[in-house]
Protein backbone atom coordinates (compact mmCIF):
# COMPACT_ATOMS: atom_id res chain seq x y z
CA UNK A 1 0.00 0.00 0.00
CA UNK A 2 2.79 2.15 0.95
CA UNK A 3 4.79 1.60 -2.53
CA UNK A 4 1.47 2.21 -4.52
CA UNK A 5 0.85 5.51 -2.35
CA UNK A 6 4.48 6.76 -3.56
CA UNK A 7 4.31 5.72 -6.63
CA UNK A 8 0.83 4.78 -8.53
CA UNK A 9 2.61 3.35 -11.57
CA UNK A 10 4.69 0.35 -9.76
CA UNK A 11 3.50 -3.25 -10.34
CA UNK A 12 3.18 -5.40 -7.30
CA UNK A 13 2.84 -9.02 -7.60
CA UNK A 14 1.82 -11.09 -4.28
CA UNK A 15 3.12 -15.08 -3.83
CA UNK A 16 1.40 -15.98 -1.11
CA UNK A 17 2.74 -19.53 0.74
CA UNK A 18 -0.33 -22.26 0.94
CA UNK A 19 -2.64 -22.30 3.21
CA UNK A 20 -1.96 -25.69 4.69
CA UNK A 21 1.19 -27.95 6.50
CA UNK A 22 3.51 -29.53 4.44
CA UNK A 23 2.47 -33.12 3.56
CA UNK A 24 -1.60 -32.50 4.61
CA UNK A 25 -3.57 -34.37 3.40
CA UNK A 26 -5.73 -31.83 1.99
CA UNK A 27 -5.15 -29.10 -1.16
CA UNK A 28 -4.02 -25.18 -1.38
CA UNK A 29 -7.02 -22.73 -1.58
CA UNK A 30 -7.68 -22.51 -5.09
CA UNK A 31 -7.73 -18.19 -4.68
CA UNK A 32 -4.32 -18.51 -3.60
CA UNK A 33 -3.03 -21.14 -6.29
CA UNK A 34 -4.68 -18.61 -8.58
CA UNK A 35 -2.36 -15.64 -7.66
CA UNK A 36 0.65 -18.07 -7.09
CA UNK A 37 0.35 -19.01 -10.66
CA UNK A 38 -0.29 -16.01 -12.11
CA UNK A 39 2.62 -14.63 -10.27
CA UNK A 40 4.76 -17.08 -11.80
CA UNK A 41 2.95 -16.28 -15.27
CA UNK A 42 3.78 -12.62 -15.25
CA UNK A 43 7.29 -13.43 -14.21
CA UNK A 44 7.60 -15.24 -17.20
CA UNK A 45 5.81 -13.58 -19.82
CA UNK A 46 5.84 -9.95 -18.39
CA UNK A 47 9.28 -9.52 -16.63
CA UNK A 48 10.06 -5.86 -17.94
CA UNK A 49 6.50 -4.86 -15.98
CA UNK A 50 7.14 -6.13 -12.87
CA UNK A 51 9.10 -3.89 -10.27
CA UNK A 52 8.51 -5.61 -6.98
CA UNK A 53 7.28 -9.03 -5.71
CA UNK A 54 6.30 -9.79 -2.00
CA UNK A 55 6.77 -13.14 -0.24
CA UNK A 56 7.23 -14.49 2.96
CA UNK A 57 9.56 -17.35 4.11
CA UNK A 58 7.41 -20.37 3.57
CA UNK A 59 6.42 -19.10 0.01
CA UNK A 60 10.05 -18.61 -1.31
CA UNK A 61 11.64 -22.09 0.48
CA UNK A 62 9.11 -23.81 -1.25
CA UNK A 63 10.13 -25.47 -4.96
CA UNK A 64 7.47 -24.41 -7.80
CA UNK A 65 6.95 -25.74 -11.27
CA UNK A 66 9.79 -25.07 -13.86
CA UNK A 67 9.85 -22.03 -16.14
CA UNK A 68 9.56 -24.45 -18.91
CA UNK A 69 6.67 -25.55 -18.14
CA UNK A 70 4.66 -22.07 -17.37
CA UNK A 71 6.12 -20.61 -20.55
CA UNK A 72 5.15 -23.69 -22.62
CA UNK A 73 1.60 -23.07 -20.59
CA UNK A 74 0.97 -19.18 -21.42
CA UNK A 75 -0.70 -17.53 -24.11
CA UNK A 76 -1.39 -13.96 -24.96
CA UNK A 77 -4.01 -12.83 -27.09
CA UNK A 78 -4.75 -9.85 -28.97
CA UNK A 79 -7.62 -8.43 -30.05
CA UNK A 80 -6.74 -8.55 -34.15
CA UNK A 81 -4.72 -11.56 -34.17
CA UNK A 82 -6.03 -14.96 -35.79
CA UNK A 83 -5.88 -18.04 -33.55
CA UNK A 84 -6.78 -21.22 -34.49
CA UNK A 85 -10.01 -21.33 -32.07
CA UNK A 86 -9.95 -25.58 -32.29
CA UNK A 87 -6.26 -25.46 -30.72
CA UNK A 88 -6.80 -22.86 -28.54
CA UNK A 89 -9.73 -24.92 -26.79
CA UNK A 90 -7.54 -27.57 -26.90
CA UNK A 91 -4.69 -26.06 -25.12
CA UNK A 92 -7.11 -24.60 -22.45
CA UNK A 93 -8.11 -28.57 -21.89
CA UNK A 94 -4.36 -29.05 -21.50
CA UNK A 95 -3.25 -26.38 -19.21
CA UNK A 96 -6.38 -27.26 -16.93
CA UNK A 97 -9.35 -24.88 -17.69
CA UNK A 98 -12.79 -27.07 -17.27
CA UNK A 99 -15.88 -26.99 -19.54
CA UNK A 100 -18.23 -25.65 -18.60
CA UNK A 101 -22.17 -24.23 -19.48
CA UNK A 102 -21.51 -21.20 -18.47
CA UNK A 103 -18.40 -19.47 -16.93
CA UNK A 104 -18.96 -18.23 -13.18
CA UNK A 105 -15.55 -19.70 -11.66
CA UNK A 106 -11.72 -19.31 -12.38
CA UNK A 107 -10.31 -21.99 -14.38
CA UNK A 108 -13.65 -22.48 -16.35
CA UNK A 109 -14.61 -21.67 -20.06
CA UNK A 110 -17.52 -21.95 -22.32
CA UNK A 111 -18.07 -22.66 -25.98
CA UNK A 112 -21.22 -20.57 -27.24
CA UNK A 113 -20.69 -20.60 -31.34
CA UNK A 114 -18.43 -18.07 -31.92
CA UNK A 115 -17.57 -16.99 -28.88
CA UNK A 116 -15.49 -18.45 -26.17
CA UNK A 117 -15.67 -17.52 -22.54
CA UNK A 118 -12.82 -17.71 -20.39
CA UNK A 119 -11.81 -17.56 -16.59
CA UNK A 120 -8.02 -17.03 -15.98
CA UNK A 121 -6.71 -17.07 -12.76
CA UNK A 122 -4.82 -13.94 -12.87
CA UNK A 123 -8.19 -11.96 -14.49
CA UNK A 124 -10.78 -10.50 -11.53
CA UNK A 125 -13.26 -10.82 -13.99
CA UNK A 126 -14.06 -13.89 -16.41
CA UNK A 127 -13.10 -12.42 -20.30
CA UNK A 128 -15.55 -13.05 -23.50
CA UNK A 129 -13.83 -13.23 -26.80
CA UNK A 130 -16.07 -12.81 -30.06
CA UNK A 131 -14.15 -14.45 -33.35
CA UNK A 132 -14.99 -13.73 -36.80
CA UNK A 133 -13.73 -16.99 -38.14
CA UNK A 134 -10.10 -17.44 -36.83
CA UNK A 135 -9.74 -13.68 -35.93
CA UNK A 136 -10.55 -12.23 -32.54
CA UNK A 137 -12.50 -9.57 -33.47
CA UNK A 138 -13.45 -8.37 -29.87
CA UNK A 139 -12.69 -9.07 -26.00
CA UNK A 140 -14.58 -8.08 -22.97
CA UNK A 141 -14.99 -8.65 -19.28
CA UNK A 142 -17.84 -9.69 -18.31
CA UNK A 143 -20.06 -10.29 -15.01
CA UNK A 144 -19.47 -13.78 -13.55
CA UNK A 145 -23.36 -13.82 -11.75
CA UNK A 146 -25.54 -11.52 -14.31
CA UNK A 147 -23.39 -12.78 -17.46
CA UNK A 148 -23.60 -9.72 -18.83
CA UNK A 149 -20.73 -8.24 -20.94
CA UNK A 150 -18.83 -4.81 -19.28
CA UNK A 151 -15.70 -3.09 -20.59
CA UNK A 152 -13.37 -3.97 -23.82
CA UNK A 153 -9.83 -5.21 -23.45
CA UNK A 154 -7.31 -5.70 -26.31
CA UNK A 155 -4.65 -8.10 -24.45
CA UNK A 156 -5.51 -10.95 -22.14
CA UNK A 157 -2.77 -12.90 -20.65
CA UNK A 158 -3.88 -16.89 -20.40
CA UNK A 159 -2.05 -19.24 -17.72
CA UNK A 160 -2.52 -22.68 -16.22
CA UNK A 161 -5.25 -22.74 -13.48
CA UNK A 162 -2.55 -24.23 -11.24
CA UNK A 163 1.14 -25.48 -10.54
CA UNK A 164 0.18 -28.81 -10.95
CA UNK A 165 -2.12 -29.64 -14.16
CA UNK A 166 -3.53 -33.36 -14.96
CA UNK A 167 -2.34 -33.23 -18.32
CA UNK A 168 -1.26 -36.42 -20.44
CA UNK A 169 2.35 -35.46 -20.48
CA UNK A 170 2.24 -34.63 -16.99
CA UNK A 171 0.02 -37.86 -15.75
CA UNK A 172 2.54 -40.42 -17.75
CA UNK A 173 5.51 -38.90 -16.15
CA UNK A 174 4.16 -38.85 -12.37
CA UNK A 175 2.85 -42.89 -13.05
CA UNK A 176 6.38 -43.11 -14.05
CA UNK A 177 7.66 -41.01 -11.10
CA UNK A 178 5.47 -43.15 -8.79
CA UNK A 179 6.54 -46.24 -9.68
CA UNK A 180 10.78 -45.35 -9.41
CA UNK A 181 9.77 -43.62 -6.12
CA UNK A 182 7.72 -46.08 -4.17
CA UNK A 183 9.08 -49.19 -5.90
CA UNK A 184 5.02 -50.16 -6.51
CA UNK A 185 2.56 -50.20 -9.10
CA UNK A 186 0.02 -47.92 -7.07
CA UNK A 187 -2.59 -50.42 -7.95
CA UNK A 188 -3.86 -50.16 -4.20
CA UNK A 189 -3.40 -46.57 -3.82
CA UNK A 190 -6.14 -44.05 -4.54
CA UNK A 191 -3.92 -41.06 -5.31
CA UNK A 192 -2.08 -43.37 -8.04
CA UNK A 193 -5.39 -44.01 -9.79
CA UNK A 194 -7.11 -40.95 -9.52
CA UNK A 195 -4.14 -38.79 -11.36
CA UNK A 196 -3.90 -41.71 -13.36
CA UNK A 197 -7.75 -41.28 -14.47
CA UNK A 198 -6.93 -37.49 -14.55
CA UNK A 199 -8.71 -36.36 -11.27
CA UNK A 200 -7.88 -34.40 -9.13
CA UNK A 201 -7.41 -36.17 -5.98
CA UNK A 202 -7.56 -34.09 -2.38
CA UNK A 203 -4.08 -33.04 -1.55
CA UNK A 204 -2.00 -34.08 -4.79
CA UNK A 205 -0.40 -31.26 -5.19
CA UNK A 206 1.81 -32.37 -2.08
CA UNK A 207 3.43 -34.69 -3.91
CA UNK A 208 4.27 -32.03 -7.12
CA UNK A 209 7.76 -32.94 -7.45
CA UNK A 210 6.56 -36.20 -9.25
CA UNK A 211 5.00 -34.29 -12.08
CA UNK A 212 8.21 -32.77 -13.31
CA UNK A 213 11.58 -33.72 -14.19
CA UNK A 214 12.62 -30.99 -11.67
CA UNK A 215 11.45 -28.19 -9.92
CA UNK A 216 12.51 -24.36 -9.92
CA UNK A 217 12.18 -22.16 -7.10
CA UNK A 218 11.00 -18.31 -7.25
CA UNK A 219 14.48 -16.77 -7.79
CA UNK A 220 15.00 -18.88 -10.82
CA UNK A 221 12.01 -16.95 -12.33
CA UNK A 222 13.56 -13.43 -11.43
CA UNK A 223 15.92 -11.93 -13.28
CA UNK A 224 20.18 -11.71 -12.52
CA UNK A 225 19.39 -8.26 -11.72
CA UNK A 226 16.72 -8.95 -8.95
CA UNK A 227 17.57 -7.01 -5.48
CA UNK A 228 16.71 -8.77 -2.34
CA UNK A 229 14.81 -6.97 0.36
CA UNK A 230 15.03 -9.21 3.19
CA UNK A 231 12.92 -8.55 6.35
CA UNK A 232 14.86 -9.40 9.56
CA UNK A 233 15.33 -12.88 10.85
CA UNK A 234 14.46 -14.58 7.03
CA UNK A 235 17.24 -16.92 7.41
CA UNK A 236 16.08 -18.16 11.01
CA UNK A 237 12.72 -18.71 9.32
CA UNK A 238 13.98 -20.53 6.20
CA UNK A 239 15.63 -22.63 9.64
CA UNK A 240 12.53 -23.20 11.26
CA UNK A 241 10.71 -24.40 8.00
CA UNK A 242 12.65 -26.89 6.93
CA UNK A 243 12.70 -28.34 10.26
CA UNK A 244 9.25 -28.00 10.62
CA UNK A 245 8.86 -30.14 7.00
CA UNK A 246 10.98 -32.45 8.40
CA UNK A 247 9.12 -33.20 11.45
CA UNK A 248 5.97 -33.71 9.33
CA UNK A 249 7.99 -35.88 6.75
CA UNK A 250 8.60 -37.81 10.03
CA UNK A 251 4.98 -38.29 10.97
CA UNK A 252 4.25 -39.74 8.07
CA UNK A 253 7.25 -42.10 7.91
CA UNK A 254 5.90 -42.74 11.47
CA UNK A 255 2.15 -43.09 10.17
CA UNK A 256 3.25 -46.05 7.22
CA UNK A 257 5.08 -48.19 10.29
CA UNK A 258 1.47 -47.69 12.40
CA UNK A 259 -1.63 -49.19 12.76
CA UNK A 260 -3.29 -45.84 11.64
CA UNK A 261 -6.88 -45.18 11.54
CA UNK A 262 -6.65 -43.71 7.62
CA UNK A 263 -7.54 -46.38 5.65
CA UNK A 264 -5.12 -45.33 2.92
CA UNK A 265 -1.18 -44.90 3.86
CA UNK A 266 0.43 -41.54 3.33
CA UNK A 267 3.47 -41.98 1.32
CA UNK A 268 5.78 -38.89 1.67
CA UNK A 269 8.28 -37.49 -0.88
CA UNK A 270 11.88 -36.78 0.63
CA UNK A 271 11.95 -32.80 1.93
CA UNK A 272 14.39 -31.93 -0.55
CA UNK A 273 12.28 -32.86 -3.54
CA UNK A 274 9.84 -30.38 -2.45
CA UNK A 275 11.65 -27.27 -0.02
CA UNK A 276 14.63 -25.91 0.37
CA UNK A 277 16.75 -25.71 2.79
CA UNK A 278 19.24 -22.84 4.65
CA UNK A 279 22.30 -24.10 2.57
CA UNK A 280 20.65 -24.05 -0.61
CA UNK A 281 18.68 -20.71 0.38
CA UNK A 282 22.41 -19.03 1.12
CA UNK A 283 23.29 -20.71 -2.09
CA UNK A 284 20.30 -18.90 -3.98
CA UNK A 285 20.74 -15.73 -2.07
CA UNK A 286 24.36 -15.19 -1.99
CA UNK A 287 24.39 -15.56 -6.21
CA UNK A 288 22.40 -11.84 -5.85
CA UNK A 289 22.44 -8.61 -3.95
Amino acid sequence: AAVKFFDPQTTVLDFPAWDCLPYDRVSPNKEISCLRVSTLTRLVLTPKKVNLIITTANAISQRVPPREFVKDSSLILRVGTSFNRDQLISQLINIGYINSSAVTQKGEYAVRGSILDIFPPNMDFPTRLDFFGDQLDQAKFFDPETQLSKTSIHEILLCPISEFVLNDEHVKYFRNAYRHTFGSNGLTDPLYESVSARRAYLGYEHWGAMFYEKMDTLLDYCSENTILSLDYGVDQKIQQRWKMVNQQFDNRCADLESNSTFKTKYKPLPPASLYIDIKEWSHLTGKRD
